[in-house]
């Protein structure tokens, strides 16, 4: 039986359900964070492409300092994979662990101990995001995955390298960013324009 538009628009985002964060807003999410798990978590899951419930469900033996790699359990079918922290990420998760005293193996915990729950994680981004001067729309946290995909995207317009980071078994689900930002890719190029030898 045929997909609804409806049932269709559950199974991957399309351009017109997509938010995404700038880099400047990414920057006052981030400086409007005191809380250092708060800041870890948050930063994380931004880094990484994370769902909310794959944020809730990391453990700490899902981080090896060592090798500086963060392992991502990835739902929806998407594939987990061990993926390379950058230092900032060392830097926010180490000042994160040193304030555990705990032997929780959950690595975002809650005040009473186990994984913070969805509406915890909702509150606490909507939080943040209003400290930030966020707009409405953009006030959820799968915002955070939206926003890495498109600034990976403008950063190397490599589309096979983002399908691996996010997960996606199929790269039409990483091609919905992709057309995103083309009008931003365009306009680059009609920048590039004069710079171009003349025809005439």
């Amino acid at each position: 039986m045929p997909l609804t538009t409806k049932a269709k628009s559950r199974q991957r985002p399309s351009e017109e359900t997509i938010k995404f964060l700038t880099v400047q807003e990414i920057e006052r999410l981030m400086n409007s964070i005191k809380s250092k798990r708060d800041l870890a978590l948050i930063y994380v899951a931004y880094r990484h492409g994370l769902r909310v419930s794959e944020a809730r469900f990391l453990q700490r033996e899902d981080i090896d300092f060592d090798a500086e790699q963060i392992y991502t359990r990835r739902l929806k079918g998407s594939r987990s994979s061990w993926q390379t922290m950058d230092a900032e990420t060392v830097k926010v998760l180490k000042g994160y662990l040193k304030t555990r005293k705990d032997v929780d193996p959950i690595l975002f915990r809650s005040k009473k101990g186990g994984p913070l729950s969805r509406q915890q994680l909702d509150r606490l981004f909507k939080s943040y995001a209003t400290k930030a001067r966020l707009p409405k729309e953009k006030k959820h946290f799968h915002v955070l995955k939206h926003s890495c995909a498109t600034h990976l995207l403008e950063l190397s317009e490599d589309i096979a390298l983002v399908q691996k980071w996010l997960g996606h078994k199929e790269i039409k689900n990483t091609m919905v960013y992709a057309d995103l930002i083309g009008l931003t890719v365009n306009n680059r190029v009609k920048a590039l324009s004069g710079k171009f030898p003349r025809a005439i």
